[in-house]
């Protein structure tokens, strides 16, 4: 029987276009919007520093060479501004959102039967509607490129295993080779984003599904010891070039202690790691709820027979991953991560086989009546109060701690009213006909993820303005620049035992070259100078002494913490 999407027939294609359809709705609007967040200038700093001709091999932050992270992410960042040529936000966190459709694209485009289409594309869809994954595939963070690199191996294998289950003695060792090499290559890639930890994320499940169907010995064949070599091979290469480019530099030092922070870190709290490991499942909402069904005998029931296996392995290694990952002193919510590819896979594969879960249902349609009349309700209320000024003049009365958007010109207004009719008219449909229409489970995580999106999309046109207007770093660079000619460098005084003014995300809003310096003794033909505020006077003594005048040319205020802009000459 063909697969079925609220009554209309599914085949791979419209499939992928549906879930290209969320993916586009839920990581594309006004992805350039927020300024810099969190780590975000960790990987965009090294990757400008790289273009500006720096080294490919050692990232550098701040003038320091950065072992903490391999360089691929910085690559990614780096071929992102070449290929689109903007250097801007959106530019950036492109990496992580292509990573996102990659996944997802393979996870509906290669399957087999024992995952049919419905249940891949409701896979793909929870995956994608996590709702803190959505904040992160949405920043130039290492993670969400990590999390969808694990899952592509993983689905790799799994979607290959079968090949080679039920492949005859002539076809047994090309299906072999098909399904290790692709994914050596992926796990390779993986390594070079965030090194071995993904190892673990993907050979615990492999070894349990080749444990469940008694054919360990496949770990002893030739072509995963191929395997083995090309991702081995892949991450030596670049821990070769990087040793060899810094013979006198202690990157295996950095190494040691990255890792180690994570079994013996300097701070721990009892009551912060607990509060960790149960940050996890808070992570996987709105999606976790459905996790416990995994083991629910009258649910996994309606996975083939012939399945089962494979099923109940996966299963049992997501329950490993996270024992090993969160028994770690130092682990960090994050660090878990790589499991919603694995768990997504596995609730679009139950949620997708369920032929009638009347209790259920009812109650999932239900709850998508009532959120579909508050979407069209949040959607015109917001296009009433938003655009025409409504919403700033209330916050101005009660004297609210935020800057307001300006009032929205035509074109703005234009994009708004359709934006709005859209969501109004999605959600009036899907009130309407979804317990008509909706025949299964695998129809409600569809809707979800089509109210989801509907949700982002509101949230891009009317909440990411406020944050736009209430942005910190980009008015303090603009500060900056304004000050400091465009062809001229930017000298940062940083001492790295104070982390003063080294590393300041402002940074990336100073379109400048940037030059470290760590001592006053290397400022004799610094033109302009960034600094912290209470070395000024040292500084400025120390250059009237070569007589070098210089003058305060800003300051500028950076939470709570105040730097100065001095330049040569009379100002």
């Amino acid at each position: 029987m063909a697969d079925t999407v609220w009554g209309w027939r599914l085949t791979r294609g419209r499939a992928w276009l549906l879930v290209a359809l969320a993916w586009a709705a839920l990581y594309l609007p006004a992805l350039g919007s927020l300024e810099v967040q969190g780590n975000e200038a960790k990987r965009i700093l090294p990757a400008l520093h790289m273009l500006a001709g720096g080294s490919w091999i050692t990232p550098q932050l701040a003038g320091v060479k950065y072992f903490n992270k391999p360089p691929l992410m910085y690559w990614m960042i780096a071929g992102s501004f070449v290929l689109t040529g903007s250097r801007g936000e959106w530019a950036a966190r492109l990496p992580s959102v292509v990573a996102v459709l990659v996944f997802v694209s393979l996870l509906v485009l290669r399957g087999r039967a024992w995952l049919g289409v419905k249940g891949r594309m409701c896979a793909a869809l929870i995956f994608m509607t996590v709702v803190s994954f959505i904040e992160k595939g949405r920043q130039s963070e290492i993670d969400a490129a990590f999390v969808c690199v694990t899952g592509c191996a993983l689905w790799w294998w799994l979607s290959a295993w079968g090949a080679v289950r039920g492949a005859c003695c002539g076809e047994c060792a090309r299906a072999r080779w098909r399904l290790w090499l692709p994914a050596a290559v992926i796990i390779g890639i993986g390594l070079l984003l965030k090194g071995p930890l993904l190892l673990v994320f993907v050979y615990v499940p492999l070894i349990c599904v080749l444990a469940f169907e008694r054919r360990l010995r496949e770990l002893f064949t030739w072509p995963h010891g191929v395997a083995v070599l090309v991702w081995a091979g892949m991450l030596l290469a670049w821990v070769i070039a990087c040793t060899l480019e810094n013979p006198h530099n202690a990157a295996q030092t950095v190494w040691r202690e990255e890792m180690g922070s994570r079994f013996l870190p300097e701070d721990f709290s009892v009551v912060a790691w607990l509060g960790s490991v149960l940050k996890v499942p808070v992570d996987f909402l709105p999606w976790f709820v459905f996790v416990p069904l995994l083991w629910w005998p009258s649910w996994t029931r309606s996975i083939a027979a012939d399945e089962q296996r494979v099923f109940k392995a996966v299963r049992l290694a997501l329950l490993i991953c996270f024992v090993l990952v969160n028994s770690l002193p130092g682990t960090r919510p994050r660090y878990s991560m790589p499991l919603f590819a694995g768990a997504s896979i596995l609730l679009g594969w139950l949620l997708a086989a369920q032929a009638a879960q009347p209790w259920l249902q009812t109650w999932w349609v239900r709850a998508l009546r009532v959120a579909s009349v508050a979407w069209m309700i949040a959607a015109g209320g917001a296009l009433l109060l938003g655009p025409t000024g409504i919403m700033s003049r209330l916050l101005r009365t009660v004297r609210a701690p935020v800057q307001v958007p300006p009032l929205a010109g035509s074109v703005q207004w234009l994009y708004m009213v359709g934006v709005t009719a859209m969501i109004i008219a999605g959600a009036w449909w899907l009130g309407r006909h979804a317990a008509r229409r909706v025949q299964n489970l695998g129809d409600c995580v569809c809707a979800t993820a089509g109210l989801m999106a509907a949700g982002m999309l509101a949230f891009a046109v009317y909440v990411m303005p406020f944050f736009t207007c209430n942005a910190i770093r980009r008015p303090v660079g603009a500060a900056i620049a304004a000050v400091v000619p465009e062809h001229a460098a930017l000298h940062i005084f940083a001492k790295p035992e104070l982390r003063e003014s080294g590393y300041q995300s402002f940074l990336y809003y100073v379109p400048r070259t940037h030059v470290y310096l760590t001592n006053f003794a290397d400022a004799a033909a610094a033109p302009f100078v960034l600094m912290a505020a209470h070395h000024t006077n040292d500084w400025l003594a120390a250059n009237a002494a070569r007589h070098l005048p210089m003058s305060l040319r800003t300051n500028v205020v950076y939470k709570q913490d105040v730097f100065c802009v001095l330049g040569r000459g009379a100002r």
